[in-house]
């Protein structure tokens, strides 16, 4: 239909008919522009979010880590007072050197500073 109306247009309308098919594929590729330059623009906040939670995890993890490492610290640090109060204790008592040694693996000159 379109191309037998072409063929009947006078000058003008034709001129008129070409004008508005170049006004489209103009708003066509502005339009095109447009969604490219916003696509990358998603793609790039995207990224950015991506490597913000990347660092957020990473952090997390170092924090676990460290939070893990003081607590087997402060345990072996309560286990190894546990033992220094033991030894104190049978010291007192009047047990041997080598048997607070045996009992509390302590070195002989940890048990000697009591």
């Amino acid at each position: 239909q379109e191309r037998m109306d072409l063929v009947t247009m006078d000058r003008e309308a034709y001129r008129a008919y070409e004008k508005r098919e170049a006004q489209i594929a103009f708003y066509d590729e502005d339009v095109r522009s447009a969604a490219a330059e916003a696509a990358k623009e998603l793609v790039a906040e995207a990224r950015a979010k991506a490597a913000a939670a990347e660092a957020a995890r990473r952090a997390a993890q170092e924090a676990a880590a460290k939070a893990q490492e003081a607590a087997q610290e402060a345990a072996a640090k309560a286990a190894q007072n546990k033992m220094l109060e033991i030894a104190r204790n049978l010291k007192a008592r009047g047990i041997s050197l080598e048997d607070i040694i045996g009992s509390t693996n302590l070195s002989a000159e940890e048990v000697q500073k009591l």
